[in-house]
């Protein structure tokens, strides 16, 4: 079974592909939520630290944007940041208003708040937690707070009640340590474990040496193109940002946003002002540009969405 696949997972969607061909329209499938700008954690390598604040999104705006993404047709929410999401002081209410809703609802958090995510779990089709460090110690020098013990806990309290994933974001410090994490991961009954490159390091000759200790790691899911990005970028193979037509995010404050990685840089609307069905309807067609970070979002998505929507000699002969 694999969870993480967005190389493939749009293919199942054939209807959607045939409008990207034609240059159509689209309506979102999957919306990144961020409920707060508010952080426990002071993560040395956190991308979004700039959004850090102590905006929140009230609850009245959260239940509208919630149900005008559902009248869309959008399928499934993300709650995630921004900041910690399980720090709105309603958090397991609106997952699950958003469930109420018929929209599937996944998570990204640190995992430190444990009775948000013991509430929520039910509604939840997943959570991803990141423990990003093998050892308390390591976990407080790099994300600022005391809550290694607490977070691996919290994984085997919400462990069955949903699919349940662990990150590990590797660097030069730890990544021989990842086998270590992916038998921690085991351990605390996650369905499976992810691992991904920090951004932004000054040096990335470990690359190479930790990638062939992840091809021994039998089970993980690897960020491979990730790695090799980082290692040696690459200029894309496609200008026209398709995905981010599929995956925008709405902010803490009510903007719509391009998409997770254009947070404070790519505005479409503000759901104070106007609706989001109003908002993309104007929404333009999205170029890739200066602002758009190495370890883009939709990257994966819209390689698959450059692939689909070439054209090629012969295409009756398959």
């Amino acid at each position: 079974m694999s969870f993480i696949d967005p190389w493939n997972k749009i293919l199942r969607y054939p209807e959607v592909l045939d409008k990207i061909r034609r240059g159509e329209r689209v309506t979102p499938l999957n919306v990144e939520f961020d409920l707060t700008d508010r952080c426990q954690c002071r993560c040395v390598w956190c991308a979004f630290e700039y959004m850090h604040s102590r905006r929140e999104m009230p609850t009245e705006l959260a239940e509208r944007a919630i149900r005008e993404c559902a009248d869309v047709g959008v399928k499934a929410l993300t709650f995630t940041g921004g900041g910690e999401p399980t720090l709105h002081p309603r958090f397991a209410d609106l997952v699950r208003y958003a469930k109420e809703q018929g929209l599937a609802v996944g998570l990204y958090t640190n995992g430190i708040r444990r009775q948000a995510l013991i509430e929520a779990a039910p509604y939840l089709d997943w959570a991803y937690i990141s423990l990003d460090e093998v050892d308390p110690r390591a976990y407080k020098r790099n994300k600022g707070v005391n809550a290694w013990w607490g977070v691996c806990g919290n994984v085997q309290a919400i462990a069955g009640k949903t699919i349940v994933g662990m990150g590990f974001l590797l660097h030069g410090d730890n990544y021989r340590q990842a086998p270590k994490m992916q038998e921690i991961a085991h351990d605390m009954g996650a369905d499976y474990c992810q691992f991904r490159p920090v951004v932004g390091l000054d040096d990335y000759g470990w690359v190479p040496e930790c990638l062939e200790i992840l091809r021994g790691v039998e089970g993980a899911y690897v960020s491979w193109a990730r790695f090799e990005d980082v290692m040696a970028p690459k200029p894309r193979s496609y200008t026209i940002c398709r995905g981010s037509a599929l995956v925008p995010c709405i902010g803490a404050d009510g903007t719509v946003w391009v998409c997770p990685h254009t947070r404070g840089l790519r505005p479409l609307g503000n759901l104070n002002e106007e609706s989001l069905r109003a908002i993309w309807a104007r929404r333009e067609e999205q170029h890739v540009g200066p602002d758009c970070r190495l370890e883009c979002r939709n990257h994966a998505l819209n390689e698959t969405l450059e692939y689909v929507c070439r054209d090629a000699p012969h295409m009756e002969f398959v």
